[in-house]
């Protein structure tokens, strides 16, 4: 029998190293399982993950190596090992670069690597102590530690030290070796019935009775009678010397991790939820938990962010109290055991636990759904929708996916008959559109209109409270002279340069180039320099001058801790909340009387082909939590078909024109869409990487693929480097392009980055 493995710690880009299974392990080796296996020419000892095993390899058995020793036992089974493998095929993912993301770090056991120092320091060579510089401080550091990790040597000394440890090798001073680390959390549970623990409880000392009786009783109060070590013996008197007693005397023992599968479920139709508020939709999903799963049954509920499981957590804590699994961002070391042997029915946590096994899962609610962090992107490289549907087609529960509005995948689906839309919620709107051009027309240079300024008006003096959203932070987003047009750009990457009041400063927001300001043009020596646009800076300042007596807090994701907590606004009265687009997740709006956009053609411009999608996505975001409270939308385009079905929250009408867009232009959700994002140093070397890999799928391909670029980048030099994006839309299944782009990627030069967005009929 052979096994294929995924190895620890490695980025490659091919998918399973083939092993031989020894006689000794072969009825213990199972899908999941976490092995150790020889790596290299040195064979040195890696851990890694059994994704496939069969009776003969997919290559010469005579160069196949044995499986060396299993270290842990399954942490996923088949139907996650599956979703792993889609996942990958599908938004061209390395295989071991995203098992090691996603799933290394679940793992309690590992191997790291230790450079061990074998020579006798008497019998060192002179010319190698006469060494100098960060050479001689490593030789001296490891004679004098023997035995020193490698990421140790990487963090004291760099990552450039790997060629000194290698010359060393050759030398035989050093030595690489592989030590087993790590510690998993200990779940513990009676060895014996209840009458027998009782017996074999009077045979323990005086001295530790009590404390062995107060543990055992613990145990018995928790439904599954398994606990961990450390709930186990916490404010209990000799607790840990207690409960090595009661493990030699074999009272308790340690729990073995058991996943269950969800049995007799039958395929499901996917519903969604749209309600009025994300308040509103929880209890939805809170009364659907309770009715539809079985008493054993599981639920898991994904957010796209942190703050709204902080946001939730209170009214699934009422519903289910005790029942409650809530992943705080840590300790993700143990999610898999603590899901799986507390009990707990229903589970909240953001996507990375749509690939943890999970025993007699029955239900998944996407929460949120429309949020732009469940699709891939610098935060996720895959997106969650798709994934979530696939989990939910492979071990057969229930799906639910819950917005204010259905997102594009969701809806095309809902049109094809395969998502089942529950009876609609009305959404009450109280949304008004103004058009900035006459604001223009009539003089009025600020960013508020005059209208938005007299409701601002009304509201802080009756002590209420104002929402301003701005995606923008700068307080100019770019320089001018006015007398001959010149941009002020930076010099190493010729990105126009904004103005940052703050810092008082000139900024590149691409490579952080920063400069003083400028009195005259650099091309005419003008002095007539102009700072045009604004983001959040300018807005402040704006409502600060024209309410002084108003308390204005700021929130943006890149600002101070103070700026990122979540806030109440119900803990406040007559205060402005100015922010991007980071305070819908971090602001809760119950006592906020007016939301204002001041720009939403920030979002309809951006250059992405789902632009206006975002648009109708962030308002109707909005407009589920004001629940029918003002609304004002600031456009220099009221005309477009976004903007006049944002004024009446009509996503259908929306999709009806955005859909016929896309269809024409071949864009998702009609056909695949692969984006390939090309860096280089080298302006040559980068665009003709782009001409190859085009080349190459033309021959292969041909009229079955479209390919637009390769073309200079959104922004198409960036520091010391250039980038160019190449479109490609197809009908193909992205199986079919993966291993042309793996073999493509072994031949590159330049750094190439793939965004796949994907016609959801592919699951």
């Amino acid at each position: 029998m052979y096994g294929g493995i995924v190895i620890d710690g490695l980025v490659l880009n091919k998918d399973l190293f083939y092993y031989k299974i020894p006689r000794s392990l072969v009825n213990t080796v199972k899908i999941g399982s976490r092995v150790t296996v020889p790596f290299s020419g040195k064979n040195e000892l890696y851990s890694g993950f059994v994704f496939d095993i069969r009776k003969t390899p997919p290559h010469d058995t005579q160069k196949v190596k044995e499986i060396s020793d299993i270290i842990e036992e399954p942490l996923f089974g088949k139907n996650i090992r599956d979703l792993f493998m889609f996942t990958a095929t599908q938004y061209l993912l390395p295989l071991h670069f995203f098992v090691n993301q996603y799933i290394k770090t679940i793992g309690g056991k590992r191997l790291e690597k230790y450079i061990q120092f074998t020579m006798d320091l008497k019998k060192f060579d002179k010319s190698l102590q006469k060494e100098k510089g960060i050479k001689k401080e490593l030789i001296d550091y490891l004679a004098e530690n023997k035995l020193c990790s490698l990421s140790s040597i990487k963090k004291n000394f760099g990552r450039t030290t790997l060629q000194h440890i290698k010359d060393l090798e050759q030398i035989d001073i050093v030595r690489r070796i592989s030590v087993e680390t790590g510690k998993t959390t200990k779940y513990l549970t009676l060895t014996h019935s209840e009458k027998e623990t009782k017996k074999m409880l009077d045979s323990i000392k005086k001295k530790r009775f009590r404390s062995a009786v107060s543990i055992v009783e613990r145990l018995k109060k928790v439904k599954t009678h398994i606990l961990d070590e450390k709930t186990l013996v916490k404010r209990i008197k000799y607790g840990r010397a207690t409960l090595e007693i009661l493990l030699k005397e074999n009272i308790l023992k340690e729990a073995p991790l058991i996943i269950k599968g969800t049995t007799n479920m039958q395929t499901q139709v996917p519903q969604f939820i749209n309600g009025i508020s994300l308040k509103t939709r929880n209890k939805q999903i809170i009364r659907q938990i309770q009715t539809e799963i079985t008493p054993e049954g599981k639920a898991l509920v994904i957010f796209p962010e942190l703050a709204l499981i902080r946001r939730v957590e209170e009214e699934y804590r009422e519903a289910f109290g005790d029942d409650l699994f809530v992943w705080k961002g840590t300790n993700k070391r143990n999610f898999i055991k603590d899901v799986n042997m507390t009990g707990k029915r229903v589970i909240l946590a953001t996507p990375f636990s749509l690939f943890i096994e999970i025993s007699q899962l029955e239900l998944i609610v996407v929460s949120n759904a429309s949020s732009k962090y469940f699709q891939q992107g610098d935060f996720l490289p895959f997106n969650a929708l798709i994934v979530a549907l696939k989990r939910a087609s492979l071990e057969k529960t229930k799906l639910i996916f819950s917005s204010v509005l259905p997102e594009d995948n969701i809806f095309f689906l809902i049109k094809k008959g395969l998502i089942r839309q529950k009876e609609e919620e009305s959404l009450e709107t109280n949304i008004q559109i103004v058009d900035m051009r006459k604001e223009f027309k009539c003089k009025n240079r600020k960013m508020l209109s005059r209208s938005f300024e007299k409701q601002m008006r009304n509201i802080l003096n009756k002590d209420g409270n104002v929402v301003l959203l701005l995606n923008r932070k700068a307080y100019s987003t770019f320089i001018m002279c006015r007398e001959c047009g010149y941009v002020i750009k930076c010099p190493g990457c010729e990105t126009s340069l904004y103005y940052d009041k703050e810092r008082n400063k000139l900024v590149c927001p691409v490579c952080g180039y920063t400069t003083n300001l400028l009195d005259v043009c650099p091309r005419c020596k003008s002095p007539n320099i102009h700072y045009f646009g604004g983001g959040v800076q300018k807005l402040i300042e704006q409502v600060k001058d024209l309410f002084p007596d108003t308390a204005v807090i700021k929130m943006l994701s890149s600002g101070k801790a103070s700026e990122r907590k979540l806030l109440d606004s119900k803990n406040y009265s007559r205060t402005v909340f100015v922010g991007t687009e980071f305070l819908l997740s971090h602001l809760l709006l119950d006592n906020v009387d007016l939301f204002g956009f001041i720009s939403i053609d920030i979002f309809l411009h951006h250059f992405a082909f789902d632009a206006a999608m975002n648009a109708m996505r962030v308002v109707s975001e909005v407009a589920g939590e004001m629940d029918g409270k003002e609304i004002i939308v600031q456009t220099y385009l009221p005309e477009h078909y976004a903007v006049s079905a944002i004024q009446n929250m009509d996503y259908k009408q929306f999709f009806e024109e955005e859909f016929l867009i896309r269809k024409e232009l071949s864009y998702p959700p009609f056909k695949n869409l692969i984006i390939f994002t090309f860096k280089g140093k080298k302006n040559y070397e980068t665009l003709g990487n782009g001409l190859k890999f085009k080349k190459i799928l033309q021959k292969e391909f041909g009229k079955e693929i479209e390919i637009l670029g390769p073309s200079p980048a959104a922004i198409p030099k960036r520091g010391e480097h250039y980038f160019y994006e190449m479109s490609i839309k197809t009908n193909l299944t992205i199986n079919k392009i993966r291993p042309i782009y793996f073999e493509f990627l072994k031949k590159k030069t330049v750094k190439i980055r793939p965004e796949v967005h994907l016609c959801p009929l592919i699951v």
